[in-house]
């Protein structure tokens, strides 16, 4: 049996706020998502929170499952049991093979953008049944709570919300220019970026510029393809960019809205710097549903929260003034977009074009951020052509 509870945790003007599923560690009988999702069992569920329990002494902690979790992994809350002097509450994660976190560029995260991004060890692997292993990770807790909880869902923010989304969009600022900083140079920009989507970007655009469903979306692919092949990245560093920048990636100050830190750094990569601005897009407004219909709507205020952000950029990063700059930033965000939006994500995978049929939310993205929509009305959407025919 499970029930809900909410816990805080005070820190030197802090203050950590975590929903979570007590779990009896025993005798549960409700298995998480992650593990039926992946054809794993009960026992399995047993091995993990053994394998916690062995390296974690159980009169020093409470072991929890933590309410929210990720899609690729499941985590546990290790909570100090009363004023004992042990460290701090800390999160144990597990993930399959396939979904790993890349250890070094976890470390070189926590160092990089200390305290936003948490701090991991790897605990090791685990063999559990089925022929499969997990990674099983220490971090570090990231205070506040995931900003697609408070996230507004309404054309027009008051001045309040308004206020508070200024506040999340210079932390963001602030990070981008934590990014630049700690960015480095190459001759030709893409020598520097191995990982797994850097080394196939121009695979990748191509494969888009011919398979993505509209005219408008085939000719973004191929410009963007074009001004890289050019050389057009190549005034921009190489950074350690989050794979993943989205609302329930962000955690936020309850009440200023702050940025307290960034979670789940699996798909971490060295990739050029603004590729991730997508993330940027997703706090300037929201997803809404008609029918069954995803549209994505900016706030009316957008304009000015984009504005806020790159005035606070120019001030961190001076070298963002420059028109090469610029142009440059330009067009890393287009091919972010078209990256991060244009390939499914099939369980870790990402080799797939987006489709009408499949993959609705992903399409309406790409046409609303690269501004491809002519109208606020949606005849001119592939989601609506596609349906007519």
């Amino acid at each position: 049996m499970a029930y809900f509870a909410v816990i805080r945790f005070a820190t030197p003007g802090r203050l950590l706020q975590l929903g979570f599923v007590i779990l009896a560690m025993s005798a549960t009988k409700e298995l998480p998502d992650f593990f039926s999702r992946n054809g794993l069992d009960q026992h399995d569920l047993t091995q993990c929170l053994d394998f916690v329990k062995a390296r974690y002494p159980e009169h020093l902690y409470n072991v929890r499952s933590v309410l929210h979790q990720g899609g690729c992994s499941y985590s546990v809350l290790l909570e100090p049991r009363g004023n004992v002097d042990t460290p701090s509450t800390r999160i144990v994660q597990y993930r399959l093979q396939k979904h790993a976190v890349p250890l070094n560029l976890a470390i070189k995260a926590s160092l990089i953008c200390a305290p936003l991004a948490p701090r991991t060890r790897e605990l090791g692997w685990l063999d559990i049944g089925h022929g499969q292993s997990v990674q099983g990770l220490e971090m570090s807790c990231i205070m506040g709570v995931r900003y697609n909880e408070l996230k507004p869902r309404r054309p027009t923010l008051d001045t309040l919300t308004l206020t508070r989304l200024h506040t999340s969009i210079r932390s963001i600022s602030d990070f981008f220019a934590m990014q630049w900083r700690a960015g480095e140079r190459y001759q030709t920009i893409l020598t520097g970026c191995t990982g797994f989507v850097g080394s196939s970007m121009l695979s990748r655009l191509e494969s888009l510029a011919r398979l993505l469903l509209t005219d408008k979306l085939r000719h973004s692919a191929r410009r963007a393809l074009a001004q890289i092949k050019e050389g057009a990245l190549d005034v921009l560093p190489v950074v350690l960019t989050h794979g993943d920048l989205i609302p329930s990636n962000i955690h936020v100050s309850a009440k200023s809205w702050r940025v307290e830190g960034y979670v789940d750094w699996a798909e971490a990569e060295q990739l050029p710097f603004g590729l991730c601005l997508y993330g940027l897009e997703h706090l300037l407004g929201y997803t809404e549903k008609e029918g069954r219909t995803p549209r994505f709507a900016y706030y009316s205020q957008a304009e000015i929260l984009r504005a806020t952000f790159w005035n606070e950029l120019e001030k961190e990063v001076p070298e963002v003034r420059s028109n090469d700059v610029r142009t440059a930033i330009g067009v890393a965000r287009a091919a972010g977009l078209l990256l991060w939006h244009g390939f499914a994500f099939d369980d870790g995978k990402l080799d797939r074009v987006v489709n009408a049929v499949d993959d609705a939310e992903e399409l309406e993205l790409l046409e609303a951020h690269l501004g491809l929509r002519t109208s606020l009305s949606r005849h001119d959407s592939i989601l609506d052509q596609h349906r007519s025919c």
